[in-house]
């Protein structure tokens, strides 16, 4: 409490609290940024060369699994000719009639349809190299989310490893806008 005078020296004023609408206008500085949840990385999941881009600039939009590059890769021909071989053990076996072996047989397959998964295949491509009974020397690379290219890092005849970033993707139909204001405008 303080008395009537003190109140009018530290001009202090009571109303009623009211609820409404305020505007103020206040000139602020900013910039657009990516949804980081809306970016997407294509990387190689195999070692590799890249034999063929078919996005060849930073800026170009692209469309949900489309192919972005195909890479040549030794080690992808070695681990679908186990794939192979592990078939025609398989059927053989389980022609054989030996449970055993026919079990181990099935083992080994699906241990060469799960390497070739960890290497980026989908399921569809492996039972293509399966039906087939030949190994394709080439992976195709697809972007897991549709935007624009931002960043562009490969270029055909490069050479690869697991993990190495190829493009980032962004999809702009929703971005972040990040604004400076300074503290005394915040009220």
């Amino acid at each position: 409490t303080l008395s009537p005078r003190a109140r009018k020296l530290a001009e202090i004023r009571v109303t009623k609290v009211v609820r409404k609408r305020t505007a103020a206008q206040v000139r602020v500085v900013g910039k657009v940024a990516f949804d980081e949840r809306r970016v997407g990385y294509i990387t190689s999941w195999v070692t590799g060369r890249i034999d063929r881009l078919y996005v060849k600039f930073t800026g170009a939009r692209v469309k949900r699994w489309q192919p972005m590059a195909t890479v040549y890769s030794p080690e992808l021909v070695t681990t679908q000719m186990e794939l192979v071989q592990a078939t025609k053990l398989a059927q053989q076996m389980s022609r054989s009639g030996i449970a055993a072996a026919a079990g181990t047989a099935q083992a080994t397959l699906q241990a060469a349809r799960h390497k070739l998964r960890l290497l980026g295949l989908s399921a569809a491509q492996i039972r293509k190299i399966e039906q087939r009974g030949v190994p394709q020397d080439r992976l195709t690379l697809h972007t897991p989310v549709g935007g624009v290219v931002i960043q562009k890092a490969a270029q055909e005849q490069m050479y690869v490893k697991p993990g190495t970033r190829l493009y980032t993707v962004a999809d702009l139909r929703r971005v972040w806008v990040k604004l400076g204001v300074y503290e005394s405008d915040l009220g």
